[in-house]
């Protein structure tokens, strides 16, 4: 179990290979210059927790609870995320890498200086999120919601919009970097005809 390597509630300068904790409640956590490998920890509770500078890889955070986390400086390879609630996260400086984020839910969260690359994110929620120098390189974002989000000055060029949920007048997508099909797929939205 985490909970195990906690001292005071928190951990540093651990490194962590195949730990399995399901269900536990963890909130409160601080987790700081350590590593975690191939761990499990699905149906935890992480609220305001807070995670920095460490390394998550091949780990399991599915159907976990992370209101209000604070995640700065970290690095997540291949973990998944799968219906994790993120809502009021606070993200810094971190990377996710090929990571399966299926119905997880960012909503109402601040996500800074922050790179998603190669991630499932297929009817995520990213609704009210507050962003800047976020980062979508070659991303599944089919059915995603971003619903009063703004994504001015990001490039979604690589990213799969399919069926993406956003308003009705695409406010959302003011200022975005797209690709001529993703605006060509755009216009069918707005029953726009093209010759």
């Amino acid at each position: 179990m985490l909970s195990s390597l906690a001292d005071d509630g928190s951990i540093q300068w651990q490194t962590a290979e195949g730990l399995e904790s399901s269900g536990e409640d963890l909130s409160g956590l601080s987790v700081s210059d350590s590593s975690f490998s191939s761990c499990t920890f699905s149906s935890c509770t992480f609220d305001s927790a807070a995670f920095s500078s460490s390394v998550f890889e091949d780990c399991d955070f599915s159907s976990s609870s992370m209101e209000g986390i604070h995640i700065t400086s970290c690095r997540f390879l291949r973990c998944s995320f799968r219906g994790t609630m993120l809502t009021a996260a606070a993200v810094r400086g971190s990377s996710f890498s090929d990571c399966f984020m299926q119905y997880s839910s960012f909503s109402q969260a601040a996500v800074q200086k922050t790179v998603f690359s190669g991630c499932n994110l297929v009817e995520a929620d990213f609704s009210d999120l507050k962003c800047r120098d976020l980062s979508l390189v070659s991303c599944r974002l089919e059915r995603a919601a971003f619903m009063r989000t703004r994504l001015r000055d990001i490039d979604l060029a690589s990213s799969d919009l399919t069926s993406l949920f956003i308003s009705d007048n695409l406010a959302e997508l003011r200022g975005a970097r797209l690709d001529l099909d993703q605006w060509i797929q755009l216009a069918g939205l707005l029953q726009i005809r093209l010759r």
